[in-house]
């Protein structure tokens, strides 16, 4: 694995502290053991070949790139007003089909991304015809950044990243000294860009593309080549999760203290 780190500080005023990093962490592994035995640590694992031909592939724990950003603030009447910046892909997805596609008994294969679209076949269902899927599919590919870019390729394990997510905290603090008693009061605004967008701050995932399983094998042509139906209604890889706990809020503190 490969792990970077570049940062930066400086101070170009009395009372102001800058400061910046950017991470960059690279590891591949041949399974992150998603399971409690041997067997779900290999079977549970997104592969090409089966849990019998494992390779080298991405891990899903760990974010390859962060960007942090960091300024303070003691203005003359001893306010200090603080803000912290972080830009990060909080996770990383696998593009897998619906159906045991290699014929190892598991239902975890990585998709083969075609070339172009007359290098996968689609059958018809009851509402859709085959070109109709093609078209839908090919327009589906070419809106994800992953699949657009890694065609006649295998799709890899936890290769393709949500995009990034990008949060502003502020926090304002006063001390009152009296005598040998200090009192500091607080004000923290957590993600305080979800105050302006609900969607700011907000972690997108693959949810809208059915986990990233948009390909189900349903059978082969006369001459033995695999057909497939594309899931209905996928239009985009990603969608905003509004969660409570990511979204914007308020944080008052009082501290006490003495000599």
């Amino acid at each position: 694995g490969i792990n970077l780190m570049a940062a930066i500080r400086m101070e170009p005023v009395k009372g102001l502290s800058l400061s910046a990093s950017y991470a960059y962490t690279h590891f591949r592994e041949m399974t992150g053991f998603p399971g409690n035995d041997l067997y779900s640590a290999f079977t549970n694992m997104p592969q090409v070949n089966g849990p019998g031909l494992p390779r080298l592939q991405s891990t899903p724990f760990v974010i390859p790139h962060k960007v942090t950003a960091q300024a303070s603030y003691l203005t003359p009447i001893g306010l200090r007003i603080s803000a912290l910046y972080t830009a990060f892909s909080p996770e990383g997805y696998s593009y897998i089909y619906t159906g045991d596609v290699n014929g190892d008994g598991v239902a975890n294969d990585l998709i083969y991304i075609p070339r172009d679209d007359s290098e996968i076949l689609f059958r018809a269902d009851a509402t859709r015809s085959a070109d109709a899927q093609r078209e839908a599919f090919w327009a589906f590919v070419e809106q994800d950044p992953y699949l657009r870019t890694h065609k006649g390729q295998y799709a890899e394990a936890y290769a393709a990243r949500a995009p990034f997510v990008h949060k502003l905290d502020v926090k304002l603090t006063q001390d009152f000294t009296f005598g040998r008693h200090r009192l500091q009061l607080s004000l923290t605004l957590l993600n305080a860009l979800n105050l302006l967008d609900s969607r700011w701050g907000m972690p997108m995932v693959n949810s809208a593309s059915n986990g990233s399983r948009v390909l189900s094998l349903v059978g082969a042509d006369a001459s033995g080549r695999p057909e497939y139906t594309f899931y209905p209604g996928v239009t985009r890889s990603y969608e905003t999760l509004y969660n409570a706990n990511e979204a914007f809020r308020v944080q008052l503190g009082l501290k006490y203290s003495f000599q």
